[in-house]
């Protein structure tokens, strides 16, 4: 079966703001959250993010080495942008504690910067614990929100594939172009079994886990034509129920609705989109508000 790559929103939270250590090394400039992270507290936050009276209290708190004496930020996410709501010091035993506010579940981050941080997915009543290193806060260890342990789960088999993939993809690039090989088509054949087992993987992810929004994480990997718009509609009504007029949801929604349209566009075989066709010209925006189409990303 040939597999296209589709990205339903691929630049969207999860998939662009999953803060890889590689992109943060290239770019060490900082990115100006919404609101200055020179004096940010919990206290003073609900000057940019008005209290909401159905709000309950949560709490971040615990040990991070190699961190004595630096800030660490606690950070929401509103419009798929990093807002810092709350900051500690590291005390000199590594402790750290942050509080936040909040209705129902929503994506915060706990990090050094809006570009280096450790994602959470949080139903707004947890009291989470992050133990791990300061300095690699993306691969610390999240306890008490079973969301945020789901959101981990993705992340890791999701770098795994595609740590593989672009080592595949460099050993065909290596090849001398325009002449087939053994060679290359062993490479090729390991490509397409690679992409068809992650596939399996995030359908089976998808299933198991189809009460919690975390599943969000898995919209932009769903790279097999045949059950690409079954799983995303399977994704929609689970933030239809968990976070219902999100940003996250709206925009998931909206990008259903275009790829339906652009379906009925394309040929069609037994009224079904065939494979192996050329995947339709897509456009989203990514977080920085700037146009993003489906061919840019190839």
């Amino acid at each position: 079966m040939k597999y296209i790559y589709i990205s339903t929103f691929a630049l969207l939270l999860i998939g662009s703001t999953s803060c890889n250590n590689e992109t943060a090394k290239k770019d060490s400039t900082p990115e100006t959250p919404i609101t200055s992270e020179a004096n940010i507290s919990y206290k003073n936050a609900i000057a940019v993010i008005p209290e909401n009276p159905n709000a309950t209290n949560f709490s971040v708190k615990g040990l991070l080495t190699d961190g004595v004496d630096q800030k660490i930020y606690l950070y929401h996410f509103a419009e798929q942008r990093p807002t810092a709501i709350d900051s500690a010091v590291i005390d000199t035993k590594g402790n750290y504690n942050l509080e936040g506010k909040g209705e129902g579940y929503q994506f915060y981050a706990v990090g050094s910067s809006p570009k280096k941080f450790k994602l959470l997915l949080l139903n707004s009543t947890e009291q989470v614990t992050i133990n791990g290193d300061y300095n690699l806060i993306q691969e610390a260890v999240t306890e008490g929100s079973v969301d945020s342990k789901i959101l981990d789960e993705y992340t890791v088999m999701q770098q795994d594939f595609y740590l593989k993939m672009q080592s595949l993809q460099k050993k065909i690039k290596a090849l001398p172009q325009g002449q087939n090989s053994v060679e290359r088509t062993t490479l090729i054949q390991q490509t397409d079994a690679l992409t068809k087992e992650f596939s399996s993987f995030v359908n089976a992810f998808i299933d198991k886990n189809i009460a919690s929004p975390a599943i969000l994480s898995a919209a932009k990997d769903l790279f097999d034509p045949a059950y690409q718009m079954v799983y995303l509609k399977k994704i929609e009504a689970t933030l239809s129920k968990t976070m219902k007029d999100s940003p996250f949801h709206t925009s998931l929604k909206g990008n259903i609705a275009k790829m339906q349209q652009q379906q009925v566009q394309q040929p069609k075989q037994n009224g079904i989109a065939q494979i192996g066709q050329l995947a339709p010209e897509l456009n989203f925006d990514s977080p920085s508000g700037k146009n993003i189409t489906l061919s840019s990303l190839k």
